[in-house]
Parts: structure tokens; C-alpha cells; sequence
């Protein structure tokens, strides 16, 4: 038959469940199950493969059919249809509580039954293409790739996915209820800016960015999209909104413009160093010739003429004095390498340091944190003590005598995954080919705003408002002497740290040890 069912039957009277069983069966029904009580109905349903279960209200046992009802639907997914005599008020109530998808009372007719049990499976098939519908929505709401939830009239949130719960770290029950804003950083300004949509009605079809606080107190940007929830009439009763986390593209954002910036930077100061190492080369020879000059009108001048011969001398100290200036401005440009060697920075530091325990004492208090067994690296020994004491005067103007904190630390870094943490890099380079070694110079001071930040390094650029501006130039020109990296992070209020790194001179090979002299060709040794 088309619409044969398999069947089965739960009836406690045997006269009554042997005429349902044989009406059934003249409707081309298969019976699968005939049982007395609902204990024996849950042992043999699940082998019995039926598609429908009659049952009684008033059943013999521990449960009576409207119980049984509910847990054969809830546990196998059947529809249930009640097969009664009772029809009384209370009797109906619960019916309509329960999970049955029919309902016929005794007596009935054949064509009634069958009318019940058409009626009822279909029922029960909307109720399963439901009850699918739902549970693939609800896959899509809480799995979907950005963040979902919905406000009321008030502003408080009714419904949060799972992707937005991870997002910030709350449970369904830390947030719904609460005013969105209170899960916002800008919280007054969102909360006006709610409350308006709500009251005009009016929801911007464009996507606008805010802060959202996790529950562990980090920020997050995010980019939010609102749409209106209406009523039937076409009021507005809400907004349902989506959040899609843009951290990393906030990330991604701000390094690109870093490294735009310190490209800038770069170019900027190759050129002054280009301009700088050129002009010294230029006032060297003018200065060398007042300066050859001037000693011959002095050694020419007799004993009794003291006062020219003063004036000879003053001229000489004078370009004695300028001397110094060029070759400063020689060194920010990168053209007075010196003499080299294979050197370790921590005992750079250990050398200079009766020196700057002199620089510092009463002023601020030197701390060091100097790694042992360094690599070497291929440097100048004077120079670099030159570039650690400027960077050390600099902190301690930096503190300004408020008993600060200036450390200096060596160390050797292979991968440099803070890198991203300083805001200036110049001179990419050094990162091509570890290991590497640095020297760091942290201080508690005043620190530096972007306006600083962004001459820093400029020929001439002093906020001492005294002094030429050539300490970080000249520290840039011999980092460059030696093929090396400058990094800076500082925060006003906060200090400033200045991190130098330098390639390591030795380089391990199965065949012995490699050295190579700054970025030149390599040798080995045997």
C-alpha cells in the first residue's frame, strides 16, 4: 500500500490493542510493536524500526502515555499519537503540553484513525524540516566567521553568537541583558550614539570602527555593521549587528607605515650624510689651509711680538676645534670606519665603564646587564665607546636629575621577535643574516614625542635648545661603519630605549671557523 506505516501500539487493555491492531492492519498498516506498558515500550522501540506510536493516556507501570510521549519523541525522534477515552479539560492541557503530534478519542471510525495518522505524520515531518532549519541557523549564528548580536528598544543585548563570545571572552550569560555599551571603551559615546538609531530609526547602511574591552581588559578594533530589526508594521524594536576583528589588520596598518616611515627617514638621512660628508671634505681642506698658514705667521713672528703671537695661537686652537666638528660630520656620514677588530660589546661596556659611573654619579642610578660569552663582532673599539657614551649622556639629559634609572644591556639575538616592538628601525639590514649581537640602552626619562621621534637622527637636531645636534647622527654614522641596525621604541613619560645590533664576526663551519669583516667577503680559518 502507498501509505503503509510500521506501527506500534501501546495499549494496557488486550481486547482494545487487538482491535487497533486489526483496524490498522486493514488500512495496510505493518504493526511492529503491541506491548501493555510504556517499560516494555522503551525496551523494544529502538530494535523495532517503526515509523509511528499509538499509544494510551492511562498505562499500566511507572509512566503514564503523555510521559512516555515526551521521552519516545525526545530520545528516537517519533511522532506519538494518543489513542484515549479521556478527554476531560485537565487530560487536554497536558496533551497540548506534550510532545504528541495527534490526538483521537475513543470510539472512532476507521477512516477517522486514518485521517489522524496522516495528519500527524505530517505534523511531524514539518516539525523535523523545523526543527533542521533551526539547528543549521543556529550553526550559522554561532559559527560564522564574524561576530553577531542583537539589542532591543533599550539598547540591551538579546542574542550574542559563539564567534563574538570567544572574541571577548564572556559566557551568554555575562553579557546578555547588559547594554552593549558596557562591553565598549568609548562606552558614553557609544551609548548616545545607540540610543539615537533606536529613537530615530534611522541605521547607517556604512561600516564604522569602534574598541571593544575583552573580559582580560585588552582592546580590540573591530569593524561594526549595523542592520534594523523591525516589527510587522515596519517600527524599528532593535538592531542586529556584526563585529569582525581587524587587530591584525590594525597590526598589519600600522607596521606597513612604520616601515614607510623609517624608508623615509633613511632616505632622508643618507642624503644629509651624503651633504654632511661632503661639506667636511670641503672645510677640511679651507681649514687645512688657515691652518698651515697660521703656523707659518707664527713660527715667522719674533719673540718680543706676544700679542700677534696670541692671536696666531687662538686661530690655531680655533681650527684645532673645527677640526674635531668635521671629522664628527665625517663619522654621521658613514666615511671614517677606522681601524677594526674582532670585539666583544661587554667588555666595551666593562672598559668605559669607570667613565660613566663618573658621567652619572649623583644623577641617576647605572644598572648593567651584560651577557657573558658573547660572539665577537667586527668593530672599532673607540668608536664604539663613543656611540655607548652618547647614548648615555642622552638618558641622563633625558631623566633631568630626577634620579632616574640608565641600563645598559649586551646580549646576543638570533630571531629578534621584538622587533615589532620599536617604532624606528634604520638600516634594515643587520636582520638578513643572524646571529647578531646588541647593546641597549634604556632609560626612565621624559621620552620622545613623534615630532622627536621623527628628526632623531637629523645632522644638527638638538630639543637641548645648546649644543651642535651631532650625538645620534654620529652614533648613526657608526652604525653604519659597522653594518649595523639602530632600533628605537620610547614613550613619553615613560623613557626611551636604544638598541644597537651588530652581525657577529664567527660563523660555525664543519670545515673550521669563518670570519667575515662587515659585509665583506668571508675568509676561513684554520
Amino acid at each position: 500500500m502507498k501509505n503503509s506505516r510500521k506501527i506500534f501500539i501501546i495499549e494496557d487493555e488486550r481486547i482494545v490493542a487487538l482491535d487497533l491492531q486489526h483496524r490498522l492492519a486493514r488500512l495496510g498498516h505493518e504493526i511492529v510493536g503491541n506491548v501493555s506498558s510504556g517499560d516494555e515500550a522503551l525496551k523494544q522501540i529502538p530494535d523495532a524500526k517503526a515509523d509511528l506510536v499509538l499509544t494510551d493516556i492511562r498505562l499500566g507501570g511507572n509512566a503514564d502515555g503523555i510521559e512516555l510521549a515526551d521521552a519516545v519523541h525526545n530520545k528516537y525522534r517519533l511522532p506519538v499519537i494518543f489513542v484515549t477515552a479521556y478527554s476531560d479539560d485537565k487530560t487536554l492541557e497536558r496533551v497540548k503540553a506534550s510532545s504528541a503530534c495527534g490526538f483521537i478519542i475513543k470510539p472512532f471510525t476507521d477512516e477517522e484513525l486514518q485521517v489522524t495518522i496522516e495528519i500527524g505524520l505530517h505534523e511531524h515531518e514539518f516539525e523535523m524540516k523545523l526543527r533542521q532549519s533551526e539547528e543549521q541557523y543556529r550553526r550559522l549564528f554561532n559559527d560564522a566567521p564574524v561576530g553577531y548580536h542583537e539589542i532591543d528598544c533599550a539598547g540591551r543585548l538579546t542574542r550574542v553568537n559563539r564567534t563574538e563570545l570567544e572574541m571577548l571572552g564572556y559566557t551568554a550569560a555575562d553579557m546578555i541583558g547588559r547594554p552593549v555599551w558596557d562591553f565598549l571603551r568609548e562606552s558614553g559615546v557609544f551609548r548616545k550614539a545607540v540610543m539615537e538609531k533606536l529613537s530615530s530609526g534611522k541605521i547607517s547602511d556604512q561600516p564604522f570602527e569602534r574598541n571593544y574591552l575583552r573580559r582580560d581588559g585588552r582592546i580590540i578594533p573591530v569593524l561594526i555593521k549595523d542592520y534594523p530589526i523591525c516589527s510587522s508594521d515596519g517600527k524599528l524594536i532593535g538592531i542586529r549587528t556584526t563585529i569582525q576583528d581587524i587587530s591584525r589588520l590594525k597590526e598589519e596598518q600600522t607596521s606597513r607605515m612604520r616601515l614607510e616611515a623609517n624608508l623615509r627617514r633613511a632616505d632622508k638621512l643618507e642624503s644629509l650624510a651624503a651633504m654632511a660628508g661632503g661639506l667636511a671634505h670641503e672645510l677640511n681642506n679651507q681649514l687645512m689651509a688657515i691652518q698651515g698658514n697660521t703656523a707659518l705667521a707664527l713660527f715667522n713672528q719674533p719673540p718680543e711680538a706676544g700679542e700677534a703671537r696670541g692671536y696666531l695661537q687662538s686661530i690655531l686652537a680655533a681650527c684645532q676645534r673645527s677640526s674635531k666638528v668635521i671629522n664628527q660630520l665625517l663619522v654621521c656620514a658613514g666615511m671614517d670606519k677606522g681601524a677594526f677588530a674582532r670585539i666583544n660589546l661587554s667588555e666595551i661596556v666593562t672598559e668605559l665603564l669607570p667613565s660613566l659611573r663618573s658621567l652619572v654619579a649623583g644623577k641617576a642610578e647605572l644598572r648593567l646587564s651584560l651577557a657573558k660569552n658573547l660572539p665577537p663582532v667586527n668593530g672599532g673599539a673607540s668608536q664604539l665607546k663613543q656611540l655607548l657614551t652618547i647614548l648615555v649622556t642622552n638618558s641622563l639629559e633625558a631623566i633631568q636629575n630626577k634620579n632616574g634609572v640608565i641600563q645598559i644591556e649586551t646580549g646576543a639575538d638570533k630571531i629578534l621577535a621584538d622587533k615589532k616592538d620599536f617604532e624606528i628601525i634604520l638600516r634594515d639590514t643587520a636582520f638578513a643574516h643572524p646571529p647578531f649581537c646588541y647593546l641597549s640602552v634604556t632609560d626612565t626619562g621624559l621620552g620622545m614625542d613623534d615630532e622627536t621621534r621623527s628628526k632623531l637622527f637629523d645632522p644638527f637636531f638638538t630639543t637641548k635648545g645648546i649644543g651642535r645636534g651631532l650625538g645620534l647622527s654620529t652614533v648613526s654614522g657608526i652604525v653604519k661603519n659597522h653594518d649595523g641596525n639602530i632600533m628605537v621604541k620610547s614613550v613619553p613619560g615613560r623613557g626611551t630605549t636604544v638598541r644597537i645590533v651588530l652581525p657577529c664576526d664567527v660563523v660555525s663551519s664543519r670545515h673550521g671557523l669563518l670570519f667575515h669583516s662587515g659585509g665583506g667577503a668571508r675568509k676561513k680559518l684554520h
